[in-house]
């Protein structure tokens, strides 16, 4: 902390003492990030995909509800006696393959698309609970979106 000594402030004849930190520019609070900026860093870095076997998968909103979808299908399909190495078990004509980031297709028997869509939840688990230890911390940290306080992956 340092002090100085303020003479003549806004027409006063008046000195006073005036304590700051020298390590912020006088006159402005630090930044403190809001509950509603943590939330949507979580959500844009759920939003940007997941990993799944080495190649990284879509989950906006929109793709999100497709990997439910096909999760619960390969759920129900395993349930029904879908066997290992099967990629025709979703009652379609083609193997069952899903589209990666990179454009690639990726063959999916029943059970690997059931762990695929529990990739999925997990990705996003594990960004709602570090967007929750973030907005625990007093204050929340000014450099929340780096890379150290997220799940990698």
């Amino acid at each position: 902390m340092g002090t100085r000594i303020v003479v003549n402030v806004n027409g006063s004849e008046a000195p006073y003492v005036e304590v700051w930190d020298p390590t912020q520019e006088p006159g402005y609070a630090p930044y403190i990030p809001s509950v509603s900026e943590v939330n949507a860093e979580r959500n844009r870095r759920i939003h940007a995909g997941f990993l799944f076997n080495g190649k990284i998968y879509a989950f906006d909103p929109s793709s999100k509800q497709r990997v439910t979808g096909a999760g619960t299908l390969a759920g129900f399909a395993i349930a029904s006696g879908a066997q290992p190495g099967n990629t025709i078990w979703h009652g379609g004509q083609q193997p069952f393959r899903w589209i990666a980031d990179d454009n690639s297709l990726t063959e999916m028997d029943a059970q690997t698309c059931f762990a695929f869509a529990q990739a999925a939840a997990a990705h996003e688990e594990a960004h709602i609970f570090a967007a929750r230890a973030i907005k625990d911390m007093s204050p929340i940290p000014a450099d929340y979106a780096s890379n150290g306080y997220w799940p990698t992956g």
